[in-house]
C-alpha cells in the first residue's frame, strides 16, 4: 500500500488523491480492475538460464523435443552473442483473445519488454518443459522467411503427450489460448 501512495505522489497527486483511493469505491474498483486485467496479460514469471553461446542443434536437443521443424535450423535461426551465458525473467504474456504478432509486440513494448528470440525459447522449453503441455507458447523475437515469403516464428506445443518444437505463420491471427514469450527489453 505505502508502494502505491508513493507512486501517486511521484506522479504529482497529494493527499486527496490518497484519500480518493481509500474513500471511493469506483476509484477503487478502477485500480483492482487494472492490476487484476495486468496480471492477466503478464501471467507468470519464470527465471531460466540462456547460454546464448550454445549451438541451436545443442540447445534443441537439450530440450529432449519428440518432434522439431525441419526447417528450425541454425541456418534460418542463428544464434550471435558467443559464450554468453545470462539469468533472464521470462513472461509468458497471455491476451485470452485471437490476436495478431504487431499486436502482440506492440502490447510487450508498451510494458517494457520485448519477444523472446530462440535462444530464449529454447531456455524456457528445456527447463520449464511440463509448460508447453498446457498451452502452446511462442517465441516471436526470432523469424524466418521462407522462399515463398510467409515468416515463421518458433512455437512449443504439444501434441497428445509429445512435446513439439514447431514453426507456425507469423502473419495469422493467433488463438486465445496462446502464450507469447517476452523478456524485458535490454
Amino acid at each position: 500500500v505505502k508502494a502505491l501512495v508513493d507512486e501517486v505522489l511521484s506522479l504529482g497527486g497529494n493527499d486527496e488523491s490518497v484519500r480518493l483511493i481509500l474513500t471511493d469505491k469506483k476509484i477503487r474498483h478502477q485500480i483492482a480492475k487494472l492490476l487484476v486485467d495486468t496480471s492477466k496479460v503478464f501471467g507468470q514469471i519464470y527465471s531460466v538460464v540462456v547460454d546464448y553461446g550454445m549451438s541451436l542443434f545443442n540447445m534443441i536437443s537439450v530440450g529432449n523435443y519428440d518432434y522439431v521443424n525441419s526447417n528450425i535450423t541454425a541456418e534460418h535461426f542463428p544464434t550471435t552473442s558467443e559464450g554468453v551465458v545470462k539469468t533472464k525473467e521470462v513472461v509468458l504474456f497471455h491476451f485470452n483473445r485471437d490476436i495478431s504478432s504487431e499486436v502482440v509486440i506492440a502490447e510487450m513494448n508498451k510494458a517494457g519488454y520485448q519477444p523472446a528470440n530462440i535462444a530464449e525459447l529454447l531456455a524456457l522449453g528445456a527447463q520449464k518443459p511440463e509448460l508447453q503441455l498446457g498451452f502452446p507458447i511462442v517465441g516471436l523475437g526470432s523469424v524466418w522467411r521462407d522462399p515463398d515469403g510467409y515468416r515463421g516464428s518458433p512455437v512449443l506445443r504439444r501434441d497428445g503427450s509429445e512435446r513439439k518444437l514447431c514453426l507456425f505463420y507469423f502473419g495469422l491471427a493467433w488463438y486465445a489460448y496462446y502464450r507469447f514469450a517476452a523478456v524485458r527489453k535490454s
